[in-house]
């Protein structure tokens, strides 16, 4: 399998275009996660799921 590689601008309007909806960015160029894109609840509960399995030896 071929892969294609990407200039460092090239990613970022990748990534960008793929996440569109998921995230607004500020006047001040602040990124900030839309909590209310049902992709982002869904990536953030299996995420603390994930987390709750991790078993911490507390002494």
């Amino acid at each position: 399998m071929m892969f294609k590689i990407e200039s460092s601008e090239q990613r970022l309007k990748r990534v960008l275009t793929e996440n569109a909806g998921k995230f607004t960015i500020d006047e001040d160029g602040g990124i900030h996660t839309n909590w209310q894109h049902p992709e982002v609840q869904a990536t953030m509960r299996r995420h603390f799921e994930a987390l709750s399995k991790i078993k911490v030896d507390r002494k």
